[in-house]
């Protein structure tokens, strides 16, 4: 039976030992990320932690609901085990009841079929990584080859960027009015995420400088051991019109290439930013999101 585990009596080594063995391994579901972006979470256990879920919790006017965190692009059900839609729907079906609504993104493994949630399904982009870097380069569309020319041309250079700080301020300036669901506690988020990830050898933060020194662009990146992730980014108008942002993405593609098995974009739904992802050869994947509404009448009507 799967079994719920309230966030106190869950035992983190042995459920980052889960995610770190499985066969989907990524960064969102290991217990320091989900401490960030989800304090208190609880999760559903089966076989010993061979298989696992986090539940990202909250509660407002007492009710408990769970929700997608910021930041967090996919969780669902993790194991070196195979997942079947028959294991998700078992899953889905022990979300506890006190939980009156449900919001959850699952990952690209975690297949779904049953009814009882509602479904909606998301589209990812990934490069494949097991290329030489110049096969790989071959697959980019001929805008991709244009841009990242132009950028070239303007003589841009990507280096490391330190300070994970300075780099949050930058995206706040430079996307703020695309992002204004976020608050200042959601940003804070953001800045120790990156502090962990970079204590943890699993993050890294890269920027674009025009040959006199202007930052232009700047991207932040997840890893594990076969998978770079695309975090967050943001480039200034400059940036934009001298393509800098290809120009990263490239850099880091070149970097992993043979080294990891996947580059991944994580998104989006967005047409334009979708138009970005598959301009350099990434294949499109698929994740789904479930929800459940079991709230009071009168909430659901004004949920919906």
């Amino acid at each position: 039976m799967v079994e719920y585990i309230q966030h106190n009596e869950i035992d983190k080594k042995r459920w980052d030992q889960c995610i770190k063995s499985s066969g989907n391994e990524l960064p969102y579901a290991y217990s320091w990320y989900l401490d960030l972006v989800s304090p208190g979470w609880d999760a559903l256990i089966l076989d010993n932690y061979n298989y696992v879920m986090p539940l990202c919790r909250k509660s407002k006017f007492g009710i408990n609901y769970l929700f997608v965190p910021y930041f967090t692009q996919q969780l669902g059900i993790f194991s070196k085990s195979n997942i079947s839609d028959d294991l998700v729907a078992m899953f889905l079906k022990s979300i506890p009841d006190i939980f009156r609504y449900a919001d959850i993104n699952l990952n690209e493994h975690n297949p779904l079929s049953d009814v009882l949630f509602s479904g909606k399904r998301n589209i990812n982009y990934e490069v494949d990584l097991n290329r030489d870097y110049q096969d790989i380069f071959t697959s980019y569309s001929r805008n991709c080859k244009r841009n990242l020319k132009k950028a070239n041309d303007a003589a841009l250079e990507v280096r490391e960027y330190y300070d994970p700080r300075l780099f949050v301020d930058f995206v706040r300036k430079n996307l703020e009015p695309q992002l204004r669901g976020l608050k200042s506690k959601h940003w804070r988020t953001l800045f120790n995420i990156l502090i962990t990830a970079e204590e943890k050898d699993t993050g890294e933060i890269y920027a674009v400088y025009t040959p006199n020194g202007t930052l232009c662009a700047a991207g932040s990146f997840l890893n594990t051991a076969n998978r770079c992730i695309f975090s967050v980014c943001a480039s200034t108008a400059l940036g934009k019109n001298q393509q800098a942002m290809y120009c990263l993405v490239d850099y880091q593609i070149n970097k992993y290439a043979q080294k990891k098995d996947i580059f991944d974009f994580s998104g989006s739904n967005l047409s334009g930013v979708a138009y970005f992802n598959r301009s350099f050869g990434a294949e499109e994947k698929f994740y789904n999101t479930v929800s459940r509404n079991n709230l009071p009448r009168i909430l659901k009507i004004l949920k919906k």
